[in-house]
């Protein structure tokens, strides 16, 4: 017998034995008996997505999946995102948070609705010009922002500047330089 959920033909038996592998890998089949509005933030998008992923999608699409999520079920939805990927589904997502970007395959960086970086991430970062350093103090005569405790700074031609020491990139650092270098040429 065949039923049909969310579009799709499934065999029932093949629906009730997903749906009980995708409890307990959420680990939420404690709280299978709650309506969904009961449920917190983080075990919402954790339905949703296992929802979206019950046909086995051949193409996932997310907007922002992790945004307001607490850290160990952004780690749950990650594990989800990145099972899917494995058994063949291309996941597109939109997100804000770079160090999630940097776990895709393919990153387009967007600012103001145009086309910033793209490529793989370590495309991005071998793109960078010149060098992005750190030190304690705020670094002069070139563009620097905070970075935690400390301050990052990009020296445009890789010149090495006094009291810093040059730090291996990230996708944040590269999104920053990439600013500042189409602000630079701009105002050329």
């Amino acid at each position: 017998m065949k039923t049909t959920f969310l579009d799709f033909e499934q065999p029932i038996a093949e629906l009730e034995t997903r749906i009980e592998e995708l409890l307990d890998f959420l680990d939420i089949r404690s709280h299978a008996h709650l309506p969904v509005k009961a449920l917190s933030g983080g075990f919402q998008r954790r339905l949703s997505i296992a929802l979206s992923l019950m046909n086995g999608p051949e193409l996932l699409i997310l907007d922002e999946p992790t945004t307001g999520v607490d850290p160990v079920s952004r780690v749950e939805l990650w594990r989800l995102l990145a099972g899917a990927a494995a058994g063949g589904a291309a996941v597109a997502l939109a997100t804000t948070y770079l160090d999630e970007a940097e776990r895709a395959a393919t990153v387009l960086v967007l600012d103001q609705g145009r086309a910033l970086l793209a490529g793989t991430p370590e495309e991005v970062l071998a793109a960078v010009p010149g060098k992005v350093v750190e030190a304690q103090a705020r670094p002069q005569g070139v563009p620097a922002w905070r970075r935690g405790a400390r301050w990052r700074a990009w020296s445009p031609d890789g010149s090495p500047l006094p009291g810093a020491t040059e730090v291996a990139m990230d996708l944040e650092d590269a999104v920053v330089v990439a600013q500042l270098a189409r602000e630079q040429r701009s105002a050329a």
